[in-house]
């Protein structure tokens, strides 16, 4: 009998003790639940000023803007996650979403406002050509004008002048 209570007493020992450290695990991977939905948070937000940075500059935002979209998705799927319990499951999705707008993310904003700054300084190149180009043509134009007409004015005051003088004599 003394065997059967000292089993008793370890079996209530165990249970109280797995009782107690579950809602441990549960806080544990709650607060990290909420660590990893404010990490994507952060990250999300950031991305969406980069994002507005690289519209500003002229550039097409379409591919990181459907890679925020897929962020914000799984961003409110780890919200949702959360609220029902799952914190492993809102911990992976958090993770997703700030693994979309982490990485390469910035370096293809960057690019991406590269290429539209250098697109806009060739438009700006090609309109300072146009102009002068149009400029020369205009001042040309006016030029050769100016010629011909002072040519057929002097040609046409001669005649008359020399016509003059011949009705006079």
């Amino acid at each position: 009998m003394n065997s059967s209570l000292k089993l008793l007493a370890i079996s209530i020992c165990l249970i109280s003790l797995v009782s107690v450290s579950f809602p441990t695990i549960n806080a544990a991977t709650e607060a990290t639940a909420i660590q990893a939905i404010n990490r994507s948070e952060e990250a999300l937000a950031s991305a969406y000023e980069i994002v507005l940075e690289t519209e500003q500059a002229g550039a097409n935002v379409s591919v990181l803007l459907d890679r925020l979209n897929i962020a914000g998705e799984n961003l409110a799927e780890a919200q949702m996650l959360f609220r029902l319990g799952d914190f492993d499951g809102a911990v992976h999705s958090a993770e997703l979403s700030s693994d979309q707008v982490e990485g390469n993310f910035m370096n293809t904003a960057e690019k991406l406002k590269n290429d539209a700054q250098q697109i806009e300084s060739e438009r700006w190149f090609a309109n300072l050509i146009t102009s002068l180009v149009a400029l020369i043509a205009v001042i040309s134009g006016t030029t050769i004008a100016w010629l011909i007409f002072k040519r057929r004015h002097f040609s046409t005051s001669k005649k008359d002048k020399g016509e003059a003088r011949l009705s006079e004599n």
